[in-house]
């Protein structure tokens, strides 16, 4: 597996509002809108924005966010990997000391946005469009990643996930700047 993690001095996640899953008019944890599509033009005019297709002006749901220092965790699985990889993945970015101080997100119970990247594993050293041969197809990647959630949440660290398969919007405020590569 492989992974980027980024020490975060907060952090969002938003998906498209047909992406969202169902809270089932839970209240406490229903997402909340970060923004909606401008209004129709009046009669005549023309539309200022994109149509609703466009990922970056469709409407957007939060679901996931921290404002505490913490790790925003890109995980992706390569096609040889194993549950053997997923749980070497959860202990390295459980116990990296890269938060301040040298501490671990184990150490602090630091929170994880762990979200999915199966684009770390492109290959562009030839021509001019990636190859994801490397990376693990869904059906295979989706257990793993979902394994490196359960491994964290079994240390007792706050994790919040994107949606896997999803167009994801992640925001944060990097500290530092801080960033490396973790491979398992």
């Amino acid at each position: 597996m492989r992974a980027v993690l980024q020490r975060a001095l907060g952090a969002s996640l938003s998906v498209p509002a047909d992406q969202a899953p169902d809270f089932s008019g839970n209240v406490d944890e229903a997402p909340r809108a970060v923004h909606e599509t401008a209004p129709a033009p009046a009669p005549g005019q023309v539309p200022a924005t994109a149509p609703a297709a466009d990922p970056t002006t469709a409407p957007q749901v939060q679901v996931a966010h921290f404002t505490e220092e913490g790790l925003v965790a890109l995980v992706a699985a390569h096609r040889d990997d194993t549950e053997a990889n997923a749980h070497a993945m959860a202990r390295k970015i459980a116990q990296l000391r890269i938060l301040t101080g040298e501490t671990s997100a184990e150490d602090r119970a630091a929170p994880v946005l762990l979200v999915s990247q199966f684009t770390l594993y492109g290959r562009t050293k030839k021509g001019r469009r990636p190859s994801w041969t490397d990376a693990a197809p869904g059906p295979q990647a989706r257990p793993l990643i979902d394994l490196v959630e359960q491994d964290l949440r079994a240390l007792g660290i706050p994790v919040q996930t994107g949606i896997f398969g999803a167009d994801m919007q992640v925001s944060l405020t990097n500290l530092g700047p801080f960033t490396v590569m973790v491979e398992s």
